[in-house]
């Protein structure tokens, strides 16, 4: 259920919650006959998305689910209809989770109540705050559908042993907690249900932690393995690419040779022209020697 709730606060005239589970029964999801045989669980939540997801999550396990938006509206809806237990957030307007839970372990009507603390407990006095108000259950934010159902079937599994077994016994014990003296007023169920359930909570983040720690290492060793692929494609791409420059560089060293070869064969043909020049006019010589020799034989011949 991690839902960002960054623009999502809302008042409690802008949203009809009882409208919402009035229209839920309507729809024939839920029946009276359903309702007085399911575990109803009220949600005080003030954040539209979050108290829809919480309904929707519980629903699907069969449970009636009501929804009001703050502890005001919370303390009036219970007097009309109880629920089995109450699921509230910390932090809302007109009267936050806390105040509310203590309103209800205050009455003598409705002190029994089972009240589940939505919180982050991000501060340590938050538990200090949920022994002072009365609160049994701590849930922390933000947790799986699974680990949600999981503490509400907890918290059910108590409420029939202690029905059985009588209720537990007020206590009251003065401690000194960050710097200031405390004194706690609980009944040993109530401390030893907070202590199971931050325990649990602490137990399941752990879990949380360590999962994610896992996925962390995986995720290291896949990078570490890309990481080395590259240096091998890169290792690749520099051998590929010495070896283009040795083949560009025979290449041109070939083009080289063969302009050589060209330039040799243009002076060996230059020079077979010249010789052959010389050997015509050789020839010619030859030719002109031979017709004076026979002109000067004949001419004296011609006079005898």
């Amino acid at each position: 259920m991690r839902v960002d709730r960054s623009n999502d606060k809302i008042s409690s005239d802008k949203i009809n919650f009882d409208k919402i589970s009035s229209d839920k029964m309507s729809s024939g999801k839920m029946s009276s006959h359903n309702k007085s045989e399911q575990v109803h669980i009220l949600v005080v939540e003030d954040s539209v998305t979050q108290a829809l997801k919480l309904q929707f999550t519980l629903e699907e396990e069969g449970y009636y689910v009501s929804l009001v938006s703050n502890g005001v509206k919370a303390l009036e809806f219970i007097k009309t209809s109880r629920p089995t237990i109450i699921i509230s957030d910390v932090i809302m307007p007109e009267m936050d989770g806390f105040e509310l839970c203590k309103k209800i372990k205050e009455s003598e009507t409705f002190k029994e109540l089972p009240v589940i603390i939505l919180t982050s407990l991000n501060n340590p006095n938050d538990v200090i705050r949920g022994l002072e108000s009365g609160a049994s259950h701590f849930l922390m934010k933000p947790c799986s559908d699974a680990y949600l159902i999981s503490r509400i079937k907890f918290v059910l599994a108590n409420i029939a042993m202690r029905i059985d077994r009588g209720t537990g016994i007020d206590v009251g014990v003065e401690i000194f907690f960050r710097g200031k003296k405390q004194f706690l007023s609980a009944d040993r169920f109530q401390m030893l249900d907070l202590l199971l359930s931050t325990y649990e909570d602490s137990v399941q983040k752990q879990s949380e932690l360590e999962a994610a720690n896992n996925e962390l290492i995986i995720a290291i060793e896949s990078l570490e393995s890309s990481r080395k692929e590259l240096v091998q494609a890169k290792e690749k791409e520099e051998r590929a690419r010495k070896d283009a420059e040795r083949a560009k560089e025979e290449a041109e060293r070939a083009r080289e040779e063969a302009e050589l070869s060209k330039e040799e064969a243009e002076q060996a043909r230059e020079e077979a022209e010249l010789s052959k020049e010389e050997a015509e006019r050789a020839n010619r010589a030859k030719t002109e020697f031979l017709a004076n020799m026979s002109h000067e034989i004949r001419t004296p011949m011609n006079s005898v």
